[in-house]
């Protein structure tokens, strides 16, 4: 489960991510690629709402990354990893209950 969602923050991110030398960051980066510190906050919303959809019409479930939960939590948003992993908590929890 969690590599599909990571191919999910991939597609978000390259999908949101207009600047070319940042999508060779990307690459190069992988899971360490700083998301927080690369993109603007209107790129960051369009990314984690189209990672919200993503997940939605690949998995079936309905998950709000951006809750307050998100906003209390420590870089949620830092890099692809700590991103995936939220996200994959965010599922199990969806999945759980």
């Amino acid at each position: 489960m969690k590599n599909k969602i990571k191919l999910l923050v991939g597609e978000a991110l390259r999908e949101n991510i207009k600047d070319s030398s940042l999508l060779e960051e990307l690459d190069k980066a992988g899971d360490s690629f700083r998301i927080i510190s690369n993109v603007d906050s209107l790129d960051m919303v369009s990314i984690l709402v189209d990672l919200e959809s993503k997940i939605h019409d690949e998995l079936g479930i309905n998950i709000l990354i951006t809750s307050e939960r998100a906003m209390s939590t420590k870089g949620p948003f830092s890099t692809v990893r700590s991103l995936t992993d939220f996200t994959h908590t965010l599922i199990e929890e969806e999945n759980s209950d």
